[in-house]
């Protein structure tokens, strides 16, 4: 089975475009490649990679009109004295899933693969230096 027919199973809707689940494959990818300091994704990591995909898609989807940013919003409160509007996200769970949200729920799984990130030295000239004029 297909990445894209997988977060398509895990969210239960088969109408989201292809397109957009590619995006939110691509984006997630990308996010943990950069968070753990990778060049490719190992196989053990990739289940997640699927599952935070369906997060944000399921997130940021509008039924079978779905489009990237987009997510089923209503207002919840109104207030006339200072123009106050809250708006408040529909289907019980929340609209927009940050990297700080995946780092939170999947940190404990990424930190596993994480590697460290050492900024190697800028190159010296080999040989040794003559001081001139040092008695």
């Amino acid at each position: 089975m297909s990445d894209i027919a997988l977060v398509k199973t895990l969210i239960g809707n088969n109408e989201i475009s292809d397109d957009v689940i590619a995006f939110y494959l691509n984006s997630v990818e990308n996010f943990i490649l950069g968070y753990c300091n990778l060049s490719a994704i190992p196989k053990e990591l990739k289940p997640t990679l699927i599952e935070i995909a369906a997060l944000r898609v399921r997130a940021n989807s509008n039924g079978s009109k779905a489009a990237i940013g987009e997510g089923i919003k209503s207002v919840g409160s109104l207030s006339d004295g200072e123009q106050t509007i809250t708006y408040q996200a529909a289907g019980g769970f929340k609209q927009f899933v940050s990297n700080d949200d995946i780092i939170l729920a999947y940190g404990s799984t990424l930190d596993r693969w994480r590697k460290m990130a050492v900024d190697k030295p800028e190159s010296r000239a080999t040989g040794a230096r003559h001081l001139t004029g040092r008695k």
